[in-house]
């Protein structure tokens, strides 16, 4: 039986995609990186505070000392929404079904208009796309990027009202920087190629661009403010490139175009393979390669202009336009690689003989959930013994509420001041309601940058590698010690031995407490510093976490 019918694709690939979240609920492993330590939690802070409408130059404390309120996400996604409405675990999920959702139905009608690929394979393609490894909080604008493609239809058929209509709920769904800024700067780099072809009657038209810049500076009203309209804050993005260095963003083109990014789309080696061996066996067999060469020459051709934004000379040359526009990170057109690399492999695939090239996509899809899907890649890790060579803790274990609970009673009801974190995200402890003068921000005060730094200077000096990354990056103002790095998390699952014992840390200790008004520390590691006394150990089994809460006495 042929596998066609687009709803029943839907419907049975969202069951297994979705499959161990509705199994395990709180106990699914979910990725933590740039999600369960910073985004997430960002969202959370917003909703506990009730701070979604705050004015932007309005403060927000608790996290990171006190930042402004246009640092951290503007109110007007249809993330915050979700947030504000669902508890924060349920939010997440929704949002993930979401973007599956808008991926497959947009993606679907996208492949039909054109009549791309064969028609009994669209919703297997559909599938593929919409179960990729999306990044969460810039998901619903890339996998939804095929409706751009109609707001464009709409507008040349003068039919304005829907065209408007779809072009606000695609600014409302998308991250502004991560996804919106790359699609305003590829869609003008089209209008420039169209003009110079002379294909006067592709072109965007020009109120449809203008339309779309607006929306971005509504919904961004909080960001334009903070980078326009106030003097008192400079952000610590403006120390990205110092001395010419690029910080910790190396984006290869080759890489790029092989697997995508952690913070939009990745996507199994297997896709451009493919695409590119396919590619070279119908130039052999005389193949209709149809949009085949244009799409493969997009991604190839992102691929590299992402490249060439993290070249110094370019880098440096933004910079000395303004700081902040040379900080920002240009190379994210590589949000759209992966869509092209798949329009280019559907267009060859249509060349395949039916029935075997259908069971192929199945396997397809089968494979990317295997491996490409966090969720399913931890489970099957678990299952066949591998979690050895790392650990993804559950949603459940990473929080641990259980030992927070006692965290919180073990600080005295009338302290007011901060709490600082090592080995442990300060984003967990932020989770629970708990003020933390250490934190995660896009961007945040340059001063906290430099009163982070004035703590942990002696300890950074002793490594290289971790002092260029807090120097030239630090988005992450952590307490960064120079034995372990911050971004391997030192889980007590699945070998508690494997944590290391620190040395004494040559962190400013008085000025943490007394500077900083910090006079607790939560740590990972056991610590052995003078400065430091033991209130408590914290090791429940059902957590990832053996923490260690200090009082700093000197």
């Amino acid at each position: 039986m042929r596998f066609t019918n687009p709803f029943l694709i839907y419907l049975i690939g969202g069951i297994i995609l979705f499959l161990p979240v509705l199994i395990l609920g709180e106990d699914v492993p979910l990725p933590i990186s740039d999600q369960l330590d910073s985004n997430h939690v960002w969202y959370k802070i917003l909703k506990d505070q009730e701070a979604f409408f705050r004015a932007p130059w309005e403060k927000i404390d608790g996290y990171l000392g006190s930042q402004y309120r246009f640092t951290y996400p503007s109110p007007f996604r249809l993330i915050s929404l979700l947030y504000a409405v669902f508890p924060v675990f349920y939010a997440l999920i929704l949002l993930k079904v979401l973007i599956y959702s808008v991926g497959f139905a947009s993606f679907w009608a996208f492949l039909n208009h054109l009549s791309l690929g064969k028609s009994s394979q669209r919703g297997l393609w559909a599938l593929i796309w919409a179960s990729l490894a999306f990044y969460p909080f810039a998901g619903l604008g890339i996998a939804g990027l095929p409706i751009l493609y109609f707001i464009y239809l709409y507008w040349k058929a003068k039919r304005y009202a829907w065209a408007c209509f779809l072009l606000a709920c695609y600014v409302l769904a998308s991250d502004s920087v991560i996804v919106l800024i790359p699609v305003v700067f590829l869609l003008a780099m089209v209008n420039v190629a169209f003009y110079l072809l002379k294909i006067q009657s592709l072109k965007i038209p020009l109120p449809l661009f203008i339309l779309f810049l607006f929306l971005i500076g509504v919904k961004e009203y909080q960001l334009i403010y903070g980078l326009a309209f106030q003097n008192d804050f400079i952000s610590h993005r403006v120390e990205f490139f110092a001395d010419g260095h690029i910080g910790q963003h190396y984006f290869y083109a080759g890489s790029l175009w092989m697997l995508g990014q952690l913070t939009g789309v990745s996507h199994l080696f297997i896709l451009p393979v493919l695409s590119l061996i396919l590619f070279l066996r119908g130039i052999q067999k005389g193949w209709d390669l149809g949009y085949a060469l244009p799409f493969l020459f997009a991604s190839f051709f992102l691929s590299l202009m992402s490249a060439a934004f993290t070249f110094p000379p370019l880098v440096n040359w933004l910079s000395s336009l303004s700081p902040s526009f040379g900080s920002f990170n240009w190379s994210r057109i590589y949000q759209l690689i992966p869509l092209f690399i798949l329009l280019s492999l559907i267009s060859l695939w249509a060349n395949l003989k039916t029935n075997s090239a259908q069971t192929a996509l199945i396997i397809l899809f089968l494979i990317q959930l295997g491996i490409g899907n966090y969720e399913w890649r931890s489970l099957l890790k678990k299952a066949i013994g591998v979690e050895a060579f790392s650990y993804n803790p559950s949603y459940k274990e990473f929080y641990d509420t259980g030992s927070y609970e006692e965290i919180k009673q073990a600080i005295p009801n009338s302290y007011q001041g901060y709490i600082a974190h090592l080995g442990i995200p300060p984003a967990v402890s932020s989770y629970h309601g708990i003020k933390t003068r250490d934190g995660y921000l896009p961007s945040y005060d340059l001063k906290d940058k430099k009163a982070i730094r004035s703590v942990i200077h002696l300890e950074l000096e002793k490594n290289e590698a971790f002092r260029r990354n807090f120097d030239y990056w630090g988005s992450k103002a952590y307490l960064i010690q120079s034995h372990h790095p911050e971004w391997v998390l030192p889980f007590k699952k699945p070998d508690p031995s494997a944590i290391p014992n620190l040395p004494p840390l040559k962190f400013d200790w008085k000025t943490l407490r007394e500077k900083e008004n910090t006079r607790y520390l939560l740590s990972a590691f056991p610590l052995t510093n003078k400065q430091l006394t033991l209130l408590s150990k914290f090791d429940r089994p059902e957590s990832v976490w053996s923490l260690h809460l200090y009082q700093i006495t000197e």
